[in-house]
């Protein structure tokens, strides 16, 4: 092959069978990235259903030898369909595997490496934050033996059981994810007409297009669109 183009191996990741459509999203971004680079070219593409977290995937480990051997880049479609753990990032350094991430053609290695431990400690943040809250709740109900649900004059004597999870809005990970993709599929027409009749093919630039037409969030806590929150709803068409 010629040394002038540039090589890409793919790697594309989902977690479960029901995010198999996401592939889709993953193939058209990284396709994209590839028709807007002349002279660059796929080699080959990996595929597999494993959990972001697992460092060890036979398909992403022969999409890394590949890589090596022939000199080539890892391309990923996002960060997150790489993984989900920021102490990989070092690792594919230390064996140099050169990676790029469609959404971020511009972040060499070590960029993306610090903004995945960012990613990551925000996650466990988020995380200890709803741990010590519902401590604090359950230690309510010890003492008093109920807990006022907040702006609502309903109160609840335990956790655990689905209701008592209701009354205090933590829905539960099916919900999360019908009401998600419900969304998704309402935004998807939108995001398309922006790709397509706008020729904005990056999620920043999507992003900007969705705040700029008035295009709410289906977040409650901010209605401002990110390059994040694009990917985070064509994940789920």
């Amino acid at each position: 092959m010629d040394a002038s183009i540039n090589k890409y191996v793919a790697y594309l990741r989902t977690s479960t069978k029901k995010q198999m459509l996401g592939l889709d999203v993953q193939q058209d971004i990284i396709n994209k990235f590839i028709n807007q680079r002349p002279g660059s070219t796929i080699i080959q593409s990996f595929t597999e259903q494993e959990s972001g977290f697992k460092n060890d995937r036979e398909q992403l480990a022969l999409a890394m030898d590949l890589t090596k051997k022939e000199d080539a880049r890892l391309l990923i479609s996002t960060m997150d369909r790489l993984t989900r753990k920021a102490s990989f990032y070092l690792q594919l350094q230390e064996q140099g595997v050169k990676f790029t991430i469609c959404d971020m053609p511009e972040a060499d290695e070590t960029v993306i490496g610090i903004m995945a431990v960012l990613a990551q400690r925000e996650l466990k943040m988020i995380r200890e934050r709803t741990r010590n809250g519902l401590q604090q709740i359950k230690k309510k109900i010890k003492e008093h033996g109920k807990y006022r649900v907040k702006n609502s004059k309903k109160f609840i004597t335990k956790l655990g059981s689905p209701n008592d999870l209701k009354e205090l809005g933590i829905k539960g990970a099916k919900v999360k994810r019908k009401s998600a993709k419900k969304f998704a599929n309402n935004i998807k027409p939108i995001i398309t007409n922006i790709q397509e009749v706008g020729k904005v093919d990056t999620l920043n630039g999507i992003a900007a297009a969705l705040n700029a037409r008035g295009i709410a969030t289906n977040s409650k806590g901010s209605s401002k669109w990110y390059a994040s929150t694009v990917r985070n709803v064509m994940a789920y068409v």
